[in-house]
């Protein structure tokens, strides 16, 4: 590794090289990536106010010009070394330069002082990394592998493993605009592993899809261990941490707090943050005369599915000026209390059936007036557990008279864990499914007559209008679910 100041220096290895001729006892231990001393500073514009204007609150900034130039100064002054076969874990708050840091180990950010040093191919893969929406995915993938340093003729080896593991079938012919946001971060983390990268960079990439992709994921993070690689992974999630890697930088305001083992680093970072709320807590002074309330600035929610014999399990929201430190329950059927129902969960009976559920509740504290809130209400309660969709389904975009739509029915499972929080129910969690699936084609929210295919061909009579298509998914045991996809521009003749 050739050593230059202030630059990212990269020792590649030969592209497409098969893994298992490289010599992986020879590679254990080896450093891999040096980090040295390195600091990262970016420049954001128009963030800042002129001072001492005299204008009204809401012509403020009118002719004024963007303001001063804000210098922010994301890692200060990081140093350490990672060796072939280790998994390493970033954590921290955000905006601590935990991704800042990984883009300039790939390569995508310049650093202003310091080096850094890579021996072989550093992949970055992210949830939001950029894939060419108007192009096929067989496109992207030739296009992404042979970013990777991939010659033609492995680009062709890989490309079957990609798709099978991407597991996307015949949609690898259709535009990238035609994907789910699963189908998506599927391939974007196939292509970037498809090369076995020295070093594999992943941003929060396992936050998303659903239990079977996350399996897969897992299993080949593993395997380019095993072949002698080196992963990066930043995460919030500290069970992913401590199941996938054995060594975790903590950094804190773009300062390295803490590398070592797992248990031990996370630990600290927690019982940090723990001192932090609660040095927030102390120092809100509490009225001497009580007078003032306690105020819901979350509100309350409850987990679970509304179906009988479900169980719901109450959250308490957060409140202001002060945590609360005792909270008591209503479950309310329809607005109404269900006599009884007064602890922090409740198992739905055939009672509830049809009604909407939510919860109420009241937070208390010394020195404070009681303060109230009611959660959201749930779905209707049914007699069988509902079919939730954990991949929307989506259609191909292609608005034209004569042009035929192909439908993506989605993923689904067995709702488990509804969260009635004024947000979607959190999907994914309970037992994937493949129902029986019926479609219906719409036109601006309408059915279209006739059209209940998979797949649906525009004609000039839906000319003006806007296109979507509606999938209901059943299984027996289960209560029906619903999805519709986004709606087309305009169809044009």
């Amino acid at each position: 590794m050739a050593e230059t100041a202030g630059t990212t220096q990269t020792t590649p290895t030969a592209p497409g090289a098969a893994p298992d001729a490289r010599d992986a006892a020879d590679l254990a231990g080896r450093p891999v990536l040096v980090v040295d001393d390195v600091h990262l500073s970016y420049k954001t514009f128009g963030g800042r106010r002129r001072s001492g204007s005299k204008l009204p609150g809401w012509a403020r900034g009118v002719g004024q010009g963007v303001g001063a130039v804000d210098t922010v100064h994301a890692v200060k002054g990081v140093s350490f070394v990672a060796h072939h076969g280790e998994s390493i874990g970033l954590i921290g708050h955000n905006g601590s330069g935990k991704s800042t840091l990984l883009r300039a180990v790939a390569g995508a950010l310049p650093v202003t002082s310091g080096a850094i040093y890579t021996d072989g191919i550093a992949s970055l893969l992210g949830v939001s990394g950029a894939l060419i929406n108007n192009l096929s995915g067989e496109r992207n993938i030739i296009l992404g592998c042979l970013a990777l340093g991939l010659k033609p003729k492995d680009v062709r080896r890989h490309y079957e493993e990609v798709v099978d593991f991407a597991d996307i079938g015949d949609f690898v012919q259709l535009p990238m605009s035609a994907y789910s946001s699963g189908m998506g971060a599927r391939l974007r983390f196939a292509i970037s592993t498809a090369a076995s990268p020295d070093i594999l960079m992943i941003d929060e990439a396992l936050a998303t899809g659903d239990a079977a992709f996350k399996a897969r994921s897992q299993e080949r993070i593993d395997e380019i261990r095993e072949r002698a690689g080196t992963v990066l992974l930043v995460s919030h999630s500290m069970n992913s941490i401590r199941e996938t890697c054995d060594r975790v930088l903590w950094l804190d305001s773009g300062v390295l707090r803490a590398d070592g083992r797992p248990d031990e680093v996370i630990d600290a970072y927690l019982e940090s943050q723990r001192a932090k709320v609660e040095a927030r807590k102390t120092a809100v002074e509490v009225p001497a005369d009580g007078a003032a309330p306690l105020r819901s600035t979350k509100p309350p929610f409850f987990v679970g599915a509304p179906h009988v014999e479900s169980r719901l399990e109450g959250r308490n929201g957060t409140w202001s000026p002060i945590w609360a430190t005792s909270f008591r329950y209503q479950w309310l059927a329809d607005g109404e209390p269900i006599p009884g129902a007064t602890a922090k969960r409740i198992t739905l009976s055939q009672a509830q059936v049809g009604a909407r559920i939510s919860l109420r509740v009241t937070a208390s504290r010394d020195g404070f007036l009681d303060g109230t809130a009611t959660s959201e209400p749930s779905a209707p309660v049914t007699l069988l557990p509902p079919l939730v969709v954990t991949e929307q389904p989506g259609l191909v975009v292609l608005p034209r008279v004569g042009a035929t739509l192909e439908g993506h029915d989605g993923a689904w499972a067995v709702g488990g864990a509804e969260a009635a929080d004024g947000a979607d129910a959190a999907a994914g969690s309970g037992e994937p499914v493949e129902p029986v699936v019926h479609h219906q084609w719409l036109a601006d929210g309408e059915p279209i007559p006739g059209a209940t295919e998979r797949s649906f061909t525009l004609t000039a009579d839906q000319v003006g209008t806007r296109v979507s298509l509606r999938v209901t998914a059943t299984r027996d045991g289960c209560a029906d679910g619903t999805a519709i996809t986004l709606e087309t521009d305009e169809v044009r003749a």
